[in-house]
């Protein structure tokens, strides 16, 4: 084998890497056929001299950088076939082995056609080393003189780096890290072009902060700013995986729902963001309370074009924040404010009398044996004006007019009615009602669920209460009376969304409960197998347990998630993996098909 002295092997390569560069191929096969006078005219085949790596060309980068300059290629000779006939030091380091003999594909698949052709046009692949490692690298291919080919490659890790780098200073927002106005720009797009493949919705939530404009201007930008950064991942904790929280500016955000979302998905995404920012913040020694203002708009419900929707969602949260609503879905009346006469406390009336008002129920299930345990049953209105319209919009009207009462009733013997449907089919389940802080304070509470149990033949032990942290801490004491009294009638009683309330242990250990509802702020992060996830969910089971308390997980929507919380100790699950709130009739044909079996015991 003839070999070409290092010195005019070099100034081949990188003639032809030049010309390679600018795209001269007609220059290039004039360089080819010039061979140097030194180069014997029978020389069939340039082969690599014994190149140091210091020796080795350097390739020019796709994003040109001084920082290139350092890093040296490896140079590898291949037959016309593929096959590696010679490599230089750096080279051999890199592919692991010498490698002589073997198809270079087998190292760098990105630089092979379909039909084994090589691509001479690659500018960067994968290198898939002999120890099994592997790693990006840019690359350089040019033809030698007779056949075969010459080629260079670098690591392409640092230059990978700054793109990282440049992408993420161009697409995210450098205050809270969350994605920008142009990265939600298009991911709005791709989620909307799904969405009209497939005929379905998805949604844009508009979101702006309550009092932050009061924070700046007292406490100055730099608390401002902690605050916006605390903020991003509260927000975020409330959200499912599929969700974009991004940051449009200032105090403004933006959440995008991909398709399939229905509207009662993406109002019970707004409620969890509503209820995620009641929590005060600490900020710098001091106690911040923000709120938020969220509008909702649905594709193609508000339109077709990512503006069209941008500007409906805009105006629902704009609504939302005048009116104090926390969250409007777009295309209810311009004038919300009239959901504050009193002509809608005539319309709640005959709701509760003509059954206007509807019960949502989502089921919970046995962590072990994914068997049904029971259903929660979710207050809905749908009103002929204003639309689907969530309790925390109406009860403080309900409480204003004394409707408490009546609305108690209509609560309970609904979700009675339905539960002795399931028993008339086979299903003995439990059934959860959530209440509110005001039913906490209606003196005839235990009075309105003793005569709904009498009524419906339900035995207490099959019945919920369910509360949130949140009323609890409002009045601790007479919650806890109220509570002891449920009890003493043989109800169970849960307390919801906990960990969002910042109760302490001291009115955890006094509070006579039967079952924790862990908020999915803590069940979410479970997905990506985080450690200090695991050991602070552990430490909530710990104590439930402690106190002889069952656990449910709220939000499980995953798989991995199922299986960590079950793992963790948790005995119940709840959300959407098993399924969303869903109507009687339809909750009654869910339990028949269920895979998993329900819970049946004999009468």
């Amino acid at each position: 084998m003839i070999r070409v002295p290092l010195d005019t092997a070099i100034s081949l390569m990188l003639l032809a890497a030049f010309v390679a560069v600018i795209g001269g191929s007609c220059l290039l096969a004039a360089l080819i056929v010039r061979v140097p006078p030194e180069v014997p005219a029978t020389a069939t085949g340039v082969v690599l001299a014994s190149l140091e790596p210091q020796q080795s060309p350097q390739l020019p980068s796709v994003v040109p950088d001084d920082a290139d300059s350092g890093r040296a290629a490896g140079l590898v000779a291949t037959d016309a076939d593929g096959r590696i006939i010679d490599t230089d030091q750096m080279a051999r380091r890199m592919l692991g082995c010498s490698a002589h003999g073997e198809l270079l594909a087998s190292f760098l698949p990105d630089l092979v056609d379909a039909d084994g052709t090589l691509r001479a046009h690659a500018h960067e692949g994968q290198l898939l080393s002999a120890d099994g490692g592997a790693c990006h690298v840019d690359l350089m291919v040019v033809p030698r003189p007779d056949s075969g080919w010459l080629v260079a490659i670098r690591d392409g890790g640092p230059r990978r780096q700054r793109l990282n780098r440049l992408e993420q200073m161009a697409l995210h927002d450098p205050l809270t890290g969350l994605p920008n106005r142009v990265l939600f720009a298009d991911r709005a797009e791709q989620a909307m072009a799904l969405a009209e493949r497939r005929d379905e919705a998805c949604a844009i939530l508009m979101l702006d902060l309550d009092r932050f404009k009061q924070v700046n201007d007292t406490l100055g930008h730099d608390i401002g700013d902690l605050l916006l950064r605390a903020v991003a991942p509260r927000l975020t904790e409330a959200l499912r995986r599929t969700d974009t929280l991004a940051r449009l500016g200032g105090d403004e955000f933006a959440v995008l729902l991909p398709p399939p979302t229905s509207a009662d998905e993406a109002v019970e995404v707004a409620r969890r963001l509503v209820q995620a920012m009641r929590p005060q913040f600490l900020i710098e020694g001091f106690s911040l309370g923000l709120g938020v203002s969220i509008g909702i708009a649905l594709r193609p419900r508000h339109g077709n074009e990512l503006d069209a929707l941008l500007r409906s969602a805009d105006e629902a949260m704009y609504a939302a924040k005048r009116d104090v609503l926390g969250y409007v879905l777009a295309g209810q009346p311009q004038d919300l404010g009239v959901i504050r006469r009193p002509a809608l406390r005539t319309d709640l009336e005959r709701a509760i009398e003509a059954e206007g008002l509807t019960i949502h129920f989502q089921p919970k299930i046995e962590a072990a044996t994914r068997s049904v345990a029971g259903f929660e049953g979710l207050l809905r209105w749908d009103h002929p004006v204003y639309g689907r319209l969530q309790p925390d919009m109406f009860l403080p009207v309900a409480e204003r007019a004394r409707l408490m009462g009546p609305l108690t009733r209509f609560v309970l013997d609904e979700c009675l009615k339905r539960q002795r449907e399931w028993r008339a089919h086979g299903y003995r389940l439990e059934v959860a009602v959530n209440l509110a802080n005001f039913w906490l304070r209606d003196e005839q509470l235990i009075d309105h669920v003793r005569q709904a149990l009498a009524s419906w033949g339900t035995a207490p032990a099959e019945l919920t209460l369910d509360v949130t942290e949140g009323s609890i801490m409002a009045d601790p004491e007479r919650s806890r009376q109220q509570l002891q009294r449920l009890r003493e009638l043989g109800c169970r009683v849960a307390m919801d969304d906990f960990g969002t309330g910042y109760s302490s242990l001291t009115h955890l250990q006094r509070l006579p409960l039967d079952e924790i509802k862990v908020h999915r702020s803590f069940v979410a992060p479970l997905e990506e197998a985080d450690g200090p996830a695991r050991v602070v969910l552990r430490s909530i089971v710990g104590i439930a347990h402690g106190l002889g308390l069952v656990t449910t997980a709220e939000g499980v929507e995953s798989e991995q998630v199922a299986r960590s919380v079950a793992e963790l100790g948790c005995e119940r699950l709840q959300g959407f993996l098993i399924a969303a709130p869903m109507g009687a009739d339809e909750a009654l044909a869910w339990l028949h098909r269920w895979a998993p079996g329900v819970s049946r015991a004999a009468a």
